[in-house]
């Protein structure tokens, strides 16, 4: 363990230490902003670009956004899907908690 022994010389030179004042601190928040800008600036150009290489080795690619309603929907369709192949095996048992799920999905999204 180590010991530090406080003197006065010590003491004088704590209090000499310089505290930022807040024209200080917020042009250093500026300055720390503006450097993470420019890294995401750089980060967005680099994203670009192994997009664009991607859509280019591979024309067949469709990219977009679904939205969540698009998403409730094609769980919704992947469940009756489901459910009518259960039907179709006569597993009525599956086929019975299937529509339970789809019942509850419809009651919890309003559909």
């Amino acid at each position: 363990m180590v010991k530090i022994k406080t003197t006065k010389r010590n003491s004088a030179n704590q209090a000499k230490k310089k505290i930022m004042t807040n024209k200080e601190m917020n042009k250093l928040a500026d300055l720390i902003v503006m450097k993470i800008q420019d890294q995401q600036a750089i980060a967005d150009e680099n994203f670009k670009k192994d997009l664009e290489e991607l859509a280019n080795s591979h024309p067949d690619l469709k990219v977009g956004t679904t939205s969540q309603e698009d998403l409730v929907y094609e769980e919704l369709a992947n469940l009756k899907t489901d459910l009518k192949y259960c039907e179709s095996i006569e597993d009525y048992a599956s086929a019975t908690k299937i529509m339970i799920t789809i019942e509850k999905f419809k009651k919890k999204y309003n559909l």
